[in-house]
């Protein structure tokens, strides 16, 4: 089901609503579900329960205290931008990245890579990932002020 038709079966917005922001999406580019939150008709919890509904997997929408800061330093400021993703948490060797598109197994793969940690993708809002980053990138370019290490998370290189 296509999200604007879960949104209004759901109630959270009404068919005028839907149909404007359908007529911004088509003149604009934009993403529907960021058209709906920039214009208030839902917040961003809505649009990451609805998506992460839809591709069957756990969404969460970013905030501080749900991110360790020490895991910042797992991948460079570049490539978290890149594959639109941030490490959140890690419990033994498995790493919780929020990530704005967590069923792409080439940025799964990579980030495994970079930090030789098992990946648990959980969807979270490019434009919530991309103000995290900027909150803790750091002066050299990892996401942390501390040196870029990834083989200290998960006990060596993949």
């Amino acid at each position: 089901m296509r999200l604007g038709d879960a949104l209004l079966e759901q109630g959270a917005v009404s068919e005028a609503e839907l149909k404007q922001a359908l007529a911004k999406q088509k003149a604009t580019g934009t993403m529907l579900g960021e058209i709906l939150v920039e214009q208030g008709v839902i917040n961003p919890g809505t649009l990451v329960r609805m998506l992460a509904e839809s591709l069957g997997i756990r969404g969460c929408h970013l905030r501080h205290g749900l991110i360790d800061p020490s895991l910042m330093e797992l991948i460079t400021e570049d490539e978290a931008k890149r594959l639109k993703a941030i490490p959140m948490f890690k419990v033994r060797q498995v790493l919780t990245v929020g990530m704005a598109e967590p069923q792409s197994l080439p940025a799964i793969d990579r980030l495994e890579t970079l930090t030789g940690c098992r990946i648990q993708p959980v969807l979270a809002l490019e434009t919530n990932i991309v103000e995290f980053i900027s909150k803790y990138a750091g002066g050299e370019g990892c996401l942390s002020n501390a040196s870029c290490m990834a083989n200290n998370c998960c006990g060596g290189s993949a």
